[in-house]
């Protein structure tokens, strides 16, 4: 595993699963650059990941798997 993190939704300064999963996309952008493509399959077809991705200067290559209803 490149990164792990465990957390609760009860800890005084959790925000979201979003934002724990974005900071687990930012540890690995940190440590290995813009090398590689981002995969990922259910849930992160939603509006904030694909935000996200193809944000200015993002400079992730990525790939999602996506229902035709959900972006």
């Amino acid at each position: 595993s490149v990164y792990s993190h465990i957390y609760s939704t009860l800890e005084k300064d959790f925000k979201s699963q979003n934002i724990e999963t974005l900071k687990g996309l930012n540890f690995v952008k940190k440590h290995f650059g813009n090398r590689g493509i981002y995969t990922a399959d259910r849930w992160y077809d939603n509006n904030f990941f694909f935000k996200e991705f193809t944000k200015e200067n993002a400079e992730r290559k990525f790939v999602i798997r996506a229902k035709m209803n959900t972006i």
